[in-house]
């Protein structure tokens, strides 16, 4: 189930598979990859990212199962940018076996250190992605932390081993200046509780009731740099008059900001903590519609129109020029380019 925008994942309960193979195995991380055969000798395949899970079966033993395969499962599971699955989670949700037994399950530790989540449906994710100046990110957690209950601002230490050694408590979050941290929500954090952090015992350990999201921003700890400009200056070229992109200009640059958590789906306090917090995204970062535009006739096309959320800051600067966009491009190639370019509706004349 999708709800907030897209912003809040549930995963589905899948149709059991009831596939019982010879052999199955593989491993690694984004995309989590798994091979193995049926009792009658045919191919299977299955591969995991980006929160999409899908199983190929071969459809003769022999037989190329990507020329000559049947997609038995194309779901999506998980949330968006996740690629770790162990061989236990993948038979269980599927309802594949091997050999008649279900592989084991990872340990909690495994679990924690592979970033196998459970996509079992019991747990429901959270999970914002929006491009933003440095200065609008800084605003949001500000706000955050003035509006909301019982909120901190905290990063985890860790020392020359890679071992968790404690934490540091924010004030501000004008003061961070590391690249990840994380939002304490419904339990206030202290500087002695923080001491308590190690290896054994994280933040859902010492902080239990706090809904806890991780956050993610490379302009925190180094000012953000200028995307390449090759490819608008060749389509500026190609029209015969200039463009600037958001993200390419002095004036207009910004990172990446993205926030993070999860919960028990049967847990209903902890959704309203998370809806309260995605009120609050939302006015920071309104949901808008982005218009595509052929960039030589102005003609409009509605069919690649995009949504998503959006920076007042960057939305300003694109509503201040001619010709200015969130992102331009071309479709056909070259020889026959199609110019197209997008900004936002509110930023659109």
């Amino acid at each position: 189930m999708d709800s907030l925008d897209g912003r809040l994942f549930t995963p589905p309960k899948l149709t059991p598979l009831n596939l019982d193979l010879a052999s199955l195995r593989g491993g690694s991380s984004c995309p989590a990859q798994y091979e193995g055969k049926t009792h009658d000798g045919r191919d299977v395949y299955c591969r995991y990212r980006n929160g999409y899970l899908s199983v190929t079966v071969a459809n003769a033993a022999g037989a190329d199962l990507f020329s000559d395969g049947t997609r038995i499962l194309d779901e999506r599971i998980g949330p968006p940018l996740h690629g770790d699955i162990s061989l236990g989670q993948l038979c269980l949700y599927t309802g594949m076996t091997v050999d008649g037994e279900q592989p084991r399950l990872p340990t909690r530790a495994e679990a924690k250190e592979n970033t196998y989540f459970d996509l079992s449906g019991e747990t429901s994710f959270y999970f914002l992605s929006v491009d933003s100046t440095v200065s609008s990110a800084r605003k949001f957690l500000g706000r955050l932390l003035r509006n909301l209950p019982d909120t901190s601002l905290v990063e985890r230490l860790w020392d020359e081993r890679f071992s968790l050694i404690g934490g540091r408590l924010y004030d501000s979050a004008d003061d961070v200046k590391t690249n990840r941290c994380h939002l304490l929500l419904g339990q206030k954090a202290t500087e002695a509780a923080l001491t308590q952090l190690n290896d054994e015992a994280d933040l859902e350990e010492v902080f239990p009731r706090a809904q806890i999201f991780e956050v993610n921003c490379g302009g925190f700890n180094r000012p953000p740099f200028a995307y390449s400009r090759d490819s608008t200056e060749r389509i500026s070229k190609h029209l015969g008059r200039g463009l600037q992109v958001s993200g390419q200009e002095r004036d207009c640059l910004y990172t990446n900001l993205m926030l993070s958590s999860c919960f028990p789906t049967s847990d209903a306090k902890r959704h309203a903590e998370v809806q309260m917090f995605d009120h609050l995204v939302s006015d920071c970062y309104p949901t808008t519609d982005y218009l595509c535009f052929d960039l030589e006739s102005g003609e409009r096309y509605p069919d690649k129109d995009g949504r998503g959320p959006l920076d007042p800051a960057i939305a300003e600067w694109l509503a201040g020029g001619e010709d200015r966009w969130s992102f331009v491009g071309l479709e056909d190639g070259w020889d026959n380019p199609t110019f197209l370019g997008y900004r936002p509706r509110i930023a659109s004349r």
